[in-house]
């Protein structure tokens, strides 16, 4: 990830920097504040009690930020993608959470949990196809 700089609506440049995993334009969600948790999981279920029956988890393996790591496969993602699917299992069971992971899929099984994680998980390079 870099540290990028923030532009307010004059296009004036902040002093406030946020990270980025791929993409400038795309800031990471900070999932140590509670806010930031409780507000992703609002969205989620939201959508879900109007009627949405899956949501595909983006970068999956990133999810979880730890300063002097790599942020990818975090043990707290794991944690992260619990929190998630059992508060849709909670509101209205069967909606599919879809792991996106471009890993090898000996790894990305490991998104299933014990059945308390991803309902399923897409071979990433074989999308384009």
């Amino acid at each position: 990830g870099e540290r990028t700089t923030a532009r307010g609506d004059g296009g004036g440049v902040l002093d406030q920097y946020y990270l980025h995993r791929f993409f400038s334009h795309q800031p990471d969600f900070n999932y140590r504040q509670p806010a930031v948790l409780l507000a992703v999981t609002a969205s989620l279920l939201f959508w879900a009690v109007h009627g949405v029956d899956g949501f595909r988890a983006d970068a999956v393996p990133f999810l979880w930020k730890e300063a002097g790591t790599d942020c990818e496969s975090r043990p707290r993602t794991h944690t992260l993608v619990k929190f998630m699917r059992a508060a849709l299992d909670f509101v209205r069971p069967n909606t599919i959470l879809v792991a996106e992971a471009c890993q090898p899929p000996a790894d990305v099984v490991a998104y299933f949990g014990d059945g308390d994680e991803c309902h399923a998980a897409y071979h990433f390079p074989l999308m384009p196809a």
